[in-house]
């Protein structure tokens, strides 16, 4: 199967809609949203390594949810913990293939920054879930012999 994004995006606006404020709380959800969508991705991932990674994405989510900084701060934090994951993922594609994280961050920085705010919990989640989803089609994996294969 591939990225399952419209689910990713009914995930999402669930999250948003009945978010938990306790910091860590939220980041086990966004583990969880995460992980599901992530299991997805072609080609296929060992879903224990991808779980590794979305847990390793939850505690780096919890001192960003519990601090005050400033969306441009939070934003570059976010986006060095969805790198992270993203690596993780590219790791579970082994042994089949290496995977290879997209290069650059999903956009947190721009995207907190963006005016106007989506209006309802379903446009911000039909907003961030393309971000992910073209985000995340930039990762390639490298199988032994043939074509590298982009991440689907």
């Amino acid at each position: 199967m591939a990225l399952n994004t419209p689910q990713l995006k009914t995930d999402l606006e669930d999250l948003f809609a009945n978010a938990d404020l306790d910091p860590t709380v939220l980041a086990s959800q966004w583990q969880t949203v995460l992980a599901t969508w992530a299991k997805t991705v072609l080609p296929a991932t060992v879903p224990a390594t991808v779980d590794a990674a979305a847990a390793a994405l939850s505690g780096q989510l919890i001192p960003i949810f519990s601090s005050t900084g400033d969306p441009a701060s939070k934003g570059a934090a976010m986006d060095a913990a969805f790198q992270t994951f993203a690596l993780g993922v590219g790791g579970a594609m082994a042994p089949a293939f290496v995977g290879t994280p997209p290069a650059s961050p999903p956009g947190f920085v721009a995207g907190l920054a963006a005016q106007p705010v989506p209006d309802t919990h379903a446009d911000a989640a039909d907003v961030w879930g393309t971000k992910f989803h073209d985000w995340f089609i930039t990762g390639i994996a490298t199988p032994p012999v043939g074509p590298v294969v982009p991440w689907s």
